[in-house]
């Protein structure tokens, strides 16, 4: 016959199990099996996160922010990021030291993302992804210059119609008005 021994998840150590043999006759003996099992490196679990930011505004992110929260690793060992992929809405760069600085692309409102990867310096990583919310901000109306003419001594009445309409922007669509 054939046993299959199987250790408890993440245990190493020595197992035992006995075992009985029988000579067919009606003798039997017991011994015990010793099984040293050799520690594996379990990779690190990273856990989605999400945190936020103000349109035009870069976010800095340390493994306080996107590892410690909810990523983890069996065995214990020190997780530390790795590498960032994949921004969308936006650009990320992994630093010097560290940190993760993501940057909304310009004049971006909504939920942004990117990849990063955790290692746990013995070979295991794992990927998940940071939702960036990135809120909007009033951002200022844009004036040009405008020309126009009247005669000598002659008043002229100008309306928003006149220098506010033709070419003044805002990006944020907000009604435009002359204050002063």
């Amino acid at each position: 016959g054939t046993v299959t021994f199987t250790p408890d998840v993440n245990y190493n150590g020595p197992a035992t199990f006995e075992y009985t043999i029988s000579d067919g006759n009606g003798g039997t003996d017991m011994a015990t099996v010793t099984v040293n099992v050799a520690p594996v490196n379990d990779a690190p679990v990273a856990v989605n996160d999400n945190v936020g930011t103000a349109e035009d505004t870069p976010l800095t992110l340390g493994l306080a922010d996107i590892v410690d929260p909810n990523d983890f690793d069996v065995d214990g060992d020190a997780l530390t990021i790795i590498g960032v992929a994949n921004p969308v809405s936006g650009a990320v760069v992994l630093n010097p030291d560290g940190t993760v600085t993501f940057t909304p692309a310009a004049n971006f409102i909504g939920h942004a993302t990117f990849e990063y990867t955790i290692g746990d310096g013995n070979g295991g990583s794992d990927t998940a992804t940071v939702t960036v919310n990135v809120g909007g901000v009033n951002d200022p109306p844009d004036a040009v210059d405008d020309t126009v003419a009247t005669n000598e001594d002659t008043p002229i009445t100008l309306t928003n119609a006149d220098i506010v309409d033709p070419n003044d922007t805002d990006l944020d669509g907000d009604a435009l008005t002359i204050t002063a």
